[in-house]
Parts: structure tokens; sequence; C-alpha cells
């Protein structure tokens, strides 16, 4: 009965639809683990960002798969070979937007390029006992520095 509401609901969808379902959703990840990398927030998600432009990309084929072979017609098989086609379209389409975006995620953070002010590491002979202090009575006054 699940089963059978799942299906049908995919059947009703447009497969462009779908995609552009997946694309949005792989983007919004995306430039949110961006901006989360930028300001030095959500460690978890932007450690753990890449595996799920992966796996939404994946998650996106296997729709794809399933909305083609759903309006795919044994007995029509001329007929239906295009809704088989928009299917896989569908399916390859957010495999390879979901892969790109996390291997440019990574590219990115390897090179730098999301790092935060936070982020930068400072060599421990260039802190003074005076820039300590000041850490210290911020810290003891409730102040954070940037």
């Amino acid at each position: 009965m699940i089963s059978e509401i799942i299906e049908k609901t995919i059947l009703a969808t447009e497969t462009s639809l779908i995609t552009d379902i997946f694309i949005f959703i792989i983007l919004a990840a995306f430039f949110f683990a961006c901006a989360s990398k930028k300001s030095n927030k959500r460690h978890a998600f932007t450690h753990y960002v890449p595996t799920l432009l992966t796996t939404l990309g994946i998650l996106g084929t296997f729709f794809g798969i399933v909305a083609g072979l759903l309006g795919f017609d044994v007995s029509n098989i001329d007929g239906s070979i295009g809704e088989l086609l928009a299917g896989m379209k569908t399916a390859f389409t957010t495999s390879l937007v979901g892969m790109c975006l996390s291997i440019l995620y990574k590219v990115m953070v390897s090179f730098g390029l999301l790092e935060s002010k936070q982020d930068i590491e400072i060599e421990e002979d260039e802190v003074s006992a005076v820039e300590l202090y000041k850490v210290m009575v911020e810290q003891r006054d409730g102040v954070v520095s940037l």
C-alpha cells in the first residue's frame, strides 16, 4: 500500500522536476556548507558535507532509475523508451552534480578558500606575553575578540 503511493507519486511527477528538486537540494547544502565553513560554524556538518553531497546525488540516481522504470512498458518498448531515458537523465545528472560539488568543496577546503580568520594558525613564537595576557583578560571579562 505504501509502495503504491510512492510509485504513483513518482509517476505523477515529471522527471525534470525531480532533477530540479535534487539539484536545488544539493546546491543548497553546498552553499550552506561553504557559508558555515567560512564563518567557522557547524563543524560536524561542514566535515560531513562531501559525503552528504555524494549521497544526495546517488539518491537522485535511484529516484531517476525508479521513475524511468515505472514509466517503462514492456508491451510497448518503442513507446516507452523516452520515459526510461528521461529517468536515466535524472539519474546521471543528479549523481554528476553531487559528486562534482563534493569534489569542489574538498578542493576549496584543501586550498584554504573557505578558511575563516579563526582557522589561521598562529606560530607559537609569534605570540607575546602581552597578547596572552590580553586574551586572558578578555576571557575573564567575557569579551570575545576576532
